[in-house]
């Protein structure tokens, strides 16, 4: 696992900067201080989620798209600063689900 973390934390740190449509899960688990969501590249259960820390603008909403900026990078999730509202209806992703 060790080895693992480091790969994870690597490719993680590639992130850094870049901005990416987040679907707001609600308040982080570990603490009420920060709100979690998930990118389309983000399984729940599976890969970890995405940490904010910081947002301008209205409380975020459970199951709303915002754009978000990786600020900074954990072994395994992302931590993010919204800076902008919520996405524009037309660009709302698509999600895809297999049954």
């Amino acid at each position: 696992m060790s080895l693992q973390r480091k790969i994870s934390r690597r490719n993680l740190k590639r992130m850094v900067g870049k901005s990416l449509p987040v679907l707001v899960e609600g308040p982080s688990e570990e603490t009420d201080l920060l709100y979690q969501g998930r990118s389309e590249r983000q399984a729940p259960g599976i890969d970890g989620c995405m940490l904010i820390n910081d947002f301008e603008g209205p409380e975020p909403k459970r199951g709303e798209f915002r754009w978000a900026t990786v600020t900074e990078v954990g072994d395994y999730d992302l931590v993010h600063d919204w800076r902008q509202r919520s996405l524009p209806s037309s660009r709302q992703p698509t999600i895809h689900c297999r049954r």
